[in-house]
């Protein structure tokens, strides 16, 4: 059902994930979580911490 939500909000990120899904009367809560990923600092190249 994860990869559903995630075609029907069009999200293509994979980094993205889906945290919870609640339903609540006529409507459908979801909440989502972004992973951390390395980055590159684009001043002094350095990586950062993950």
């Amino acid at each position: 059902m994860q990869r559903y939500i995630m075609e029907l909000l069009g999200i293509k990120d994979k980094q993205v994930d889906v945290w919870n899904i609640e339903e609540e009367g006529s409507a459908l809560r979801v909440e989502l979580y972004t992973r951390q990923r390395q980055q590159k600092c684009p001043f002094c190249k350095e990586k950062t911490m993950v």
